[in-house]
């Protein structure tokens, strides 16, 4: 069976401005019909990365008030942590072992982790994920896919292990293929004329090459550049032969999205054809909605969006 449920990533905004605190994020997770929640520790963890056992005892509470399911603790390795330097692999370790225990006290049964933490490392954590019966999913994110070479490190590690214990996460963002309107936004704020927007990302589609659309449309600004150069890096024809790969080994999914139109529909990621390879593949676990629109355009109301994300995700599966 496929659950939906949330990163509470998604109420950024809300919960910087102070419009939401933990709880009510939680609430409103709940309200939006999401089963369980994901939470990223550095964010909203207090004493992140070592609450105190009442705060640990407190969130077991709010979850059970608003029955919402414990689903990931979302980990962060801060690797710069310590001036002029890198965490060396024991460090990387101590903290993701730290993680592990924390988040076995908070009832989750899965961490989020980062690539910083190499397949060596990875392998060497085995043993301690068992012990506390927590797995350890990788977020293969953008820029990454499935076929960059660490990626290939980290499947051979899967295959040779065959452990439940660790896995991948993938995130949703490295299948964008069309700017979605909170990108047209930025392409506006760089300064680009609006009228120019839809124009030159129909030459864009059309395979129109970087340099000869930065000279057609008389792009010379270093800021307006960056943004075309942004965008001829991150959409591109969807590659969904890597999902096929990914579910065997997938802890749960990323359900990354950035604009929901009023349609219930999502113009940049391709979840109609995500949600059919997640089907007849046999995948069964949960996608976490993770609404990122608020970096390109805060003024999006991210409950909205997510209550679009949910009908949508309903409806196709």
């Amino acid at each position: 069976m496929i659950e939906m449920s949330v990163s509470l990533y998604s109420f950024s905004m809300k919960f910087f401005d102070r419009s939401y605190n933990l709880e009510q994020c939680i609430k409103k997770a709940h309200e939006l019909g999401f089963k369980g929640i994901e939470i990223v520790a550095a964010q909203m963890i207090e004493n992140y990365p070592y609450p105190t056992q009442e705060w640990c005892q407190w969130f077991c509470e709010i979850l059970k008030k608003y029955d919402m399911q414990p689903l990931s603790y979302s980990a962060y390795i801060d690797m710069g942590q310590n001036t002029g330097r890198d965490l060396t692999e024991e460090e990387i370790m101590q903290c993701t072992m730290n993680d592990i225990i924390y988040a076995n006290r908070m009832g989750f049964s899965i961490v989020r982790t980062q690539h910083a933490i190499s397949p060596k490392i990875l392998r060497k954590l085995i043993p301690f994920a068992e012990k506390w019966n927590v797995s350890v999913g990788v977020e293969l994110h953008a820029p990454h896919s499935w076929k960059t070479e660490v990626w290939q490190e980290y499947a051979q590690l899967f295959k040779e292990e065959g452990s439940d214990y660790i896995g991948v996460v993938p995130d949703m963002g490295i299948f964008q293929e069309h700017p979605h309107r909170p990108f047209q936004t930025v392409m506006v704020e760089s300064g680009i004329i609006r009228q120019n927007v839809e124009k030159i990302i129909s030459d864009f589609e059309k395979g129109m090459t970087k340099k000869d659309l930065l000279v057609k449309y008389h792009i010379e600004d270093i800021k307006q550049a960056g943004v075309i150069n942004t965008m001829y890096e991150t959409f591109r024809k969807a590659n969904l032969e890597d999902l096929k790969n990914m579910i065997p080994y997938s802890k749960y999914i990323h359900g990354k999205f950035y604009y929901i139109d009023e349609q219930g529909q999502d113009s940049c990621i391709p979840y109609d054809r995500i949600v059919n390879i997640i089907k007849n593949e046999g995948f069964k676990g949960h996608i976490a909605a993770e609404y990122e629109g608020h970096f390109s355009d805060g003024t999006i109301d991210c409950t909205e969006q997510l209550g679009r994300f949910s009908n949508m995700m309903q409806r196709l599966l």
